[in-house]
């Protein structure tokens, strides 16, 4: 994938790829995907019952300034960790479709170093996607498809936010309604592999642990686990039709 293409490759050929990226990688992630499950869950309510401990019932006032500060607060800090395991597995892809290894370690360091530039980031994509929305939903939808790929420029390119917004929009301008399609098909692949896999796996955790309070526990940890499995698999996906833009849009810097 060093040498840069003529033109996109076939949209099979690149799920193809990105399937057999996830494959290959999944057992390298999955150490990581352990740990996000079990942070993300333990971060989540202890930063909630911290907040709901700070409303007030006997108040009147349904808009409790401590409250909803609190709120916004630890609803920013837990993307932001999200967003840092995200960014630490999709350095083990990258580095393995580049044919590559790092260590966990350093995959962490990845997350750490990018979480804050990837929240800032998605703060400002999702602002102006919504604000293209709301005018007209067609400009909202090219500029949700236009800059989608800001992300990846985040955490591979080390842009900053305007960088990035800017970056992907001149690469993904001339292929715009491809752009467009491959992302629709690798959604409609992650949901499809959703319904196929881990839906009816629930489905029976949610049987087994039917009335029972201990194992019901146990159930809703399984379940988030097996949610967090589908990032992986749609950043997968996109990785070799990123590689893709990215290689035609240096080729296209250095002939002019």
């Amino acid at each position: 994938m060093d040498q840069a293409p003529a033109a996109l490759q076939d949209t099979d050929k690149l799920l193809q790829t990105g399937l057999r990226l996830f494959k290959s990688g999944f057992r390298d992630i999955l150490g990581i995907l352990l740990v996000q499950t079990i942070s993300m869950l333990v971060l989540i309510v202890i930063l909630f019952s911290l907040t709901i401990s700070l409303y007030d019932y006997t108040s009147t006032d349904f808009f409790q300034f401590n409250f909803i500060v609190s709120l916004g607060l630890s609803t920013l800090l837990i993307l932001m960790v999200e967003l840092g395991f995200i960014a630490a597995f999709t350095s083990k892809f990258w580095a393995i479709a580049h044919q590559t290894t790092i260590t966990t370690s350093h995959a962490y360091r990845v997350g750490i170093n990018k979480a804050l530039p990837l929240l800032i980031w998605s703060l400002s994509y999702l602002s102006i996607v919504a604000a293209g929305l709301l005018l007209l939903f067609i400009p909202g939808l090219i500029l949700m498809v236009s800059l989608f790929m800001g992300a990846a420029l985040v955490i591979q390119d080390h842009y900053s936010t305007l960088g990035a917004l800017k970056a992907s929009y001149h690469m993904t301008w001339p292929y715009l309604r491809r752009t467009l399609f491959y992302l629709v098909i690798s959604i409609l692949l992650t949901i499809t592999v959703y319904f196929a896999t881990i839906f009816p796996l629930g489905m029976l955790l949610s049987y087994i642990t039917n009335n029972n309070p201990m194992l019901s526990g146990v159930f809703d940890l399984a379940k988030y686990a097996l949610i967090v499995m589908l990032v992986p698999l749609f950043v997968a996906l996109i990785i070799p039709y990123y590689m893709d833009l990215r290689h035609l849009a240096h080729h296209k810097a250095s002939t002019t």
